[in-house]
């Protein structure tokens, strides 16, 4: 069954329905720093606490900074085993075909 185009849209909708008014996320980007996730509130009596909001996505934030960083570094060490193995296989069929060879001529003379 594939996903249609409309069902996105619907999530999106639904999901702008279910935050309550009067709430929206704002990104502040500083130059030269980090991202600074605000939410930015009026004076309702919503029972949501700004800052414990803002410490949450700073907190996710800095989790997916740190996960970025261990997947880099996989990576890293992935390529540098699949370097590894490509020389060895080389060299090994390089030996195989060497020896091969000698004992081919051997028989030959």
């Amino acid at each position: 069954m594939e996903p249609s185009t409309s069902d996105g849209n619907q999530d999106l909708v639904q999901f702008w329905d279910e935050v309550p008014a009067g709430q929206s996320l704002k990104r502040h980007v500083p130059q030269n720093a980090k991202p600074d996730l605000r939410l930015a509130t009026k004076n309702y009596n919503t029972g949501v606490d700004p800052q414990r909001i803002q410490a949450t996505l700073l907190h996710v934030t800095d989790s997916c900074v740190r996960l970025e960083r261990k997947l880099d570094h996989s990576l890293w060490h992935q390529k540098v085993f699949l370097i590894l193995v490509t020389v060895l296989t080389a060299l090994w069929g390089f030996t195989v075909f060497i020896h091969y060879s000698s004992s081919y001529s051997k028989r030959s003379t």
